[in-house]
């Protein structure tokens, strides 16, 4: 009866005690922070309101680069967003020593053998618009396509 007592008036209060501390420490070392965005080129997530979603694709078209290629090279893409036009042909470059693997979308999947090129049409699952892409086993985009009417 008296080890009872002692865990119910003692033991379980410091565990409690101990619980909310360390929720305490945690979110003050780590603070709550509202997600808005998936990865590094703030891309809105699919619940964006309509108004932010363009005005991304506006972000991202004025910083879209016109270039003789998109080169992959290390996974490191030049430039970080390549200006496309819609149904024209474009040109993918691995100017490193690996074989690298891009993905625009389900169904646009490229391997680049090491200094190899391969050359694609602009003309993805939705047309005209932002395509972002994965290279090898990235689990968030390394670059960005803006495809141009």
């Amino acid at each position: 009866m008296k080890s009872k007592l002692i865990y119910l008036v003692i033991i379980i209060p410091l565990f409690i005690l101990g619980v909310l501390t360390f929720a305490i420490i945690k979110n003050s070392m780590y603070p709550a922070q509202k997600k808005t965005t998936t990865n590094r080129f703030n891309i809105p997530p699919p619940y964006a309101p309509k108004e932010t979603k363009q005005q991304f694709i506006n972000e991202v078209a004025a910083k879209a680069k016109k270039a003789a290629f998109l080169d992959i090279g290390n996974c490191n893409p030049s430039p970080d967003i390549f200006y496309a036009v819609l149904g024209e042909k474009m040109t993918i470059k691995n100017t490193d020593k690996k074989e690298h693997t891009i993905r625009v979308t389900e169904r646009n999947l490229f391997t680049i053998v090491p200094g190899g090129e391969i050359v694609i049409k602009a003309d993805f699952d939705k047309g005209s618009g932002v395509y972002d892409y994965l290279c090898d086993n990235s689990t968030s985009p390394v670059g960005m396509i803006f495809v141009a009417r």
